[in-house]
């Protein structure tokens, strides 16, 4: 009898586990904390400077939020679609070279992007799963630039003509209940953009515009709520 009562529970609580990620259930969520920190080479060319390049290092934070939305097209695999709003902030400081002396750059802006997703499950612990979760997004970025030096300072604007993130990450979601889940992951993530950057340096040099190639690893840490939602049964 007790083997028979050992049975039914094992039974019970595997069922109980692929109730959320079943096949044809739905997940909507949010990751309503997120962090990364970057490091970033650095290659600029100037249209007002003959031979003029920096190649620097930046170390840089940021933090938002994502939306999402996927579908289990199969058990424990779900794919999906979801937007990411971030802020960035970071901090470089240049070396001498041979038209300027060393100086300090600060930037921070906002940046929007979309993309799918894909994510995998694994385990049959009712009270969890671990995952493995890939994505990719496109999106644009628009920001501000400070520039000080021990001449002169600048304000610049920027916008990003083409950005690119990929992420690899992995994690646990606790379920709450039969239809909430709390998650956190880490990974590591790569992104490429390239940006325009018009400064304006007063009425004497005027304005200057700047392309900039930018390529980042990332260290992503997420938080977020998930909440599963069943297959619709076809009622008899």
């Amino acid at each position: 009898m007790k083997k028979v009562t050992l049975a039914v529970l094992l039974v019970g609580n595997a069922l109980a586990a692929m109730a959320q990620t079943e096949k044809g259930s739905k997940l909507i969520g949010a990751s309503f904390f997120s962090m990364g920190f970057t490091s970033q080479d650095y290659s600029s060319t100037s249209s007002s400077y003959v031979n003029y390049e920096d190649k620097n290092k930046t170390k840089s934070f940021n933090i938002g939020v994502s939306p999402s939305v996927a579908w289990f097209v199969e058990n424990n695999f779900a794919v999906g679609v979801h937007v990411n709003v971030t802020y960035d902030h970071s901090q470089t400081k240049y070396p001498s070279n041979f038209y300027t002396g060393s100086s300090k750059n600060t930037s921070s802006g906002t940046n929007y992007s979309i993309g799918p997703h894909a994510r995998y499950y694994v385990g049959s612990n009712d009270k969890g799963k671990l995952f493995a979760e890939l994505g990719a997004s496109i999106g644009f970025y628009a920001g501000k630039i400070q520039n000080a030096s021990g001449t002169y300072s600048t304000e610049s604007k920027s916008r990003a003509n083409g950005n690119f993130i990929g992420s690899l990450q992995l994690g646990y979601e606790h379920f709450i209940s039969k239809n909430l889940g709390l998650f956190g992951s880490f990974g590591v993530g790569y992104s490429s953009s390239k940006m325009i950057v018009t400064s304006n340096y007063g009425p004497v040099d005027g304005d200057e515009k700047r392309i900039t190639k930018i390529k980042s690893l990332m260290i992503p840490v997420t938080i977020g709520l998930q909440i599963h939602l069943e297959p619709c049964k076809n009622k008899e």
